[in-house]
């Protein structure tokens, strides 16, 4: 469970109690600490999960084959080829979610869970079944006398990058029950009172309409991040315990993550309540960040 009871200087400055919009805040008036004396709360939050243990789990499958031929008695050649499979998480209850952005509804696992038309099953977004990751290395006796040497590779590698918290379905609604209160009609109202507390948690229902914040959307064609390697030597040896080596290094990322805000409300001019601008205000009109 995590809670939280804030304050600020809105319900002791000139404005405290304003139930209409416009009225002008003296900057030298209002105090936090007065206001929590008083018991006056500016939010009242609350995340609440499960009473029972999550327990999130996943497999990894990884094959690899490598071989060293020798090509000539001056070149030797590495080869290898490497796959791997990295299923999403599951739950073993499937106590997880994820948004579906065509009808604006958190969809629960199931064996035959669908989000946005496409059959995702328990695992809530599909996946790839063969990240492949060729490997190669040389070396070459450049002059023959084992002085003079070039040595290189080249390799693709996968990894599994979702994790932590924010990558967690299980954060999602109806499993995370969130409560989020504020002042009424505005941020100035005195009706949010310490003494109330809070009210019960809503509890776990599937059908509960989307809402709140922090809520976490997880691409249904999401696929591996991969990173190519490669690198190529020049050595060469000189006096009896002597190398000079000159190396070039390279890497590349391809597909990283980047987690981003998919309904954040673009700003427009003139507009004080930017909710109305959200992607999803239509489908899911709770929904915020």
């Amino acid at each position: 469970i995590v809670g939280n009871f804030s304050f600020n200087n809105n319900m002791t400055s000139n404005c405290a109690g304003q139930t209409a919009a416009g009225c002008p805040v003296n900057s030298a008036t209002g105090f936090d600490v007065a206001s929590f004396m008083l018991g006056l709360v500016n939010t009242k939050t609350r995340n609440l999960f499960d009473a029972n243990t999550y327990t999130e789990k996943r497999p990894e499958y990884t094959r690899y084959v490598q071989d060293d031929y020798r090509a000539t008695n001056r070149l030797t050649l590495n080869l290898g080829l490497r796959g791997d499979v990295y299923p999403p998480w599951t739950e073993k209850d499937n106590r997880q979610s994820n948004f579906d952005e065509s009808t604006g509804t958190f969809v629960v696992a199931s064996d035959n869970a669908v989000v946005n038309g496409v059959e995702v099953g328990r695992y809530l977004q599909t996946y790839s079944k063969a990240d492949l990751g060729p490997r190669f290395g040389l070396a070459y006796d450049l002059t023959g006398d084992g002085k003079t040497m070039i040595r290189g590779g080249f390799g693709v590698f996968w990894n599994f990058t979702p994790g932590g918290t924010s990558s967690s379905k299980a954060q999602n609604p109806p499993f995370l029950q969130a409560t989020a209160l504020t002042p009424t009609p505005t941020a100035y109202g005195s009706n949010l009172l310490l003494r109330d507390g809070l009210p019960l948690p809503p509890g776990v229902y599937p059908n509960r309409p989307a809402a709140g914040n922090t809520r976490s959307i997880f691409d249904i064609n999401f696929r591996d991040a991969y990173a190519r390697q490669w690198n190529i030597n020049v050595q060469r040896s000189f006096f009896t315990n002597y190398m000079l080596e000159v190396a070039y290094v390279g890497s590349q990322g391809r597909d990283m993550v980047i987690k981003v805000d998919i309904n954040q409300a673009p700003p427009v001019v003139g507009v004080s309540d930017a909710n109305v601008n959200r992607p999803f205000i239509t489908l899911a009109p709770a929904v915020r960040s």
